[in-house]
């Protein structure tokens, strides 16, 4: 077609609860672990600027910024990761999408529900800045978090188990009132859709309105949300396709790489805040691997250009017959 700081825990868990301003709000009650579990959990990136000045702006960011200690957050750490941040070309974006479009005419996923149970087993990295109290040094370091998500084709019922965050031995639930809208949409949401593109790209323009960082942004990044954790039936892949190439400034990058080291094609788009944004495929089958984001030009917080502020693997995706079944290999 998406995913919370310690001192706060820096994955977010990550749902677009009502998009921007909820899924801050998540950000707040996640730090004090007095959160109530909420229904959309999409892989997306955490934020970079104080709390109040987002909500205000309605801006999101990548970068959490941690200073004044040494202390390191909970998920693991490894030495950030960085990318041409001059990538990309609007040359082939047509191209790329029919014959991802052909290719995904003979797919088979997701034609008719195999079972009750939607599994999802991905992986997410996001940059942060760590300061050390004593000497002033500051360096960019990546949270790494795994996560796998079980959610009824309603969306009535999930359960999700994620590394790297304060958690409840075995996970916590994701049961709530359903997946019936854009953000955190079930598999019987995803399959009343409409599947032509022009069509749905005016839907997500509609329930997006006034959300993001402007409306082409914002449609965009909706778009991968639908493609990662989620289960869209095999007939919307097409649709989704075609109108992320209809949304301006769609580039070509040849070669992106995902949270777990694969490497693939992508569907790219910088935003207003000089982030690329990048929809990353397989490149001989585009099945969908993950996202990635990657600075373009130096920001206020010390982030250079090519930093991956943020990047995602999905690593299986399936029907299951129960909640916590892990399907075979």
């Amino acid at each position: 077609m998406s995913e919370h700081p310690v001192p706060p825990s820096f994955d977010l868990p990550p749902g677009r609860h009502e998009f921007h301003k909820e899924r801050l709000m998540t950000q707040i009650d996640d730090s004090t672990r007095t959160r109530t579990p909420r229904r959309s959990f999409f892989l997306r990136p955490a934020f970079a600027l104080p709390a109040l000045a987002l909500l205000a702006a309605g801006v999101t960011g990548v970068v959490v910024t941690q200073r004044g200690g040494d202390s390191a957050p909970a998920a693991i750490t490894e030495p950030a990761q960085f990318a041409d941040p001059d990538a990309g070309s609007p040359n082939g974006v047509n191209q790329l999408v029919n014959r991802m479009v052909l290719v995904a005419a003979t797919r088979k996923e997701g034609v008719a529900p195999t079972g009750d149970w939607v599994y999802i087993n991905s992986k997410s990295t996001n940059i942060f800045i760590r300061g050390n109290a004593d000497n002033g040094e500051e360096k960019q370091v990546s949270t790494v978090s795994d996560r796998e998500t079980w959610n009824s084709l309603d969306g009535t019922r999930g359960w999700l188990i994620q590394s790297g965050v304060d958690q409840k031995a075995g996970g916590e639930t994701l049961d709530g009132p359903g997946g019936g809208t854009l953000n955190g949409p079930s598999y019987n949401f995803l399959a009343a859709l409409t599947t032509d593109p022009d069509a749905l790209l005016a839907q997500i323009h509609t329930e997006t309105k006034g959300m993001g960082n402007g409306p082409d942004s914002e449609a965009f990044t909706t778009i991968g949300d639908l493609l990662g954790e989620s289960y869209p039936p095999a007939a919307l892949y097409p649709a989704l396709y075609r109108a992320a190439a209809k949304i301006p400034g769609v580039l070509v990058v040849d070669d992106a790489v995902d949270a777990s080291g694969r490497h693939g094609i992508a569907l790219a788009r910088v935003d207003e805040i000089g982030n690329r944004v990048e929809l990353i495929f397989d490149k001989k089958d585009y099945t969908f691997l993950g996202q990635r984001s990657v600075r373009t030009t130096d920001d206020a917080d010390g982030i250079k250009a090519g930093t991956v502020t943020f990047s995602s693997a999905i690593l299986a995706r399936a029907l299951v017959g129960e909640m916590k079944q892990v399907p075979a290999n």
